[in-house]
């Protein structure tokens, strides 16, 4: 194989290499889960949260809030149940 032959997306400082990928289908992240959790604002003004270092997602998609607070409370329940919570 040669350079040209390798895709790496990057994602908030997240480095994605062909052949990461969980059992389940979903991308893993080059690190581990002992990171923090986290909030960023996104560019349309909502925010995204960051469980154990790796982005929150819903059906596939970045999972948006409206308030940086609503991300910390969703992000709170996530480490109460020990998972991503889901609806």
């Amino acid at each position: 194989m040669n350079h040209a032959d390798v895709r790496v997306a990057v994602f908030n400082d997240f480095w994605l290499y062909p052949g990461c990928m969980s059992g389940d289908g979903r991308a893993m992240a080059n690190s581990n889960n002992t990171q923090a959790n986290r909030v960023e604002s996104s560019y349309d003004g909502r925010f995204h949260a960051f469980w154990r270092g790796r982005v929150v997602t819903e059906k596939g998609r970045i999972k948006r809030f409206e308030s940086e607070r609503e991300a910390w409370e969703f992000l709170a329940l996530c480490d109460a149940l020990g998972r991503v919570a889901t609806d």
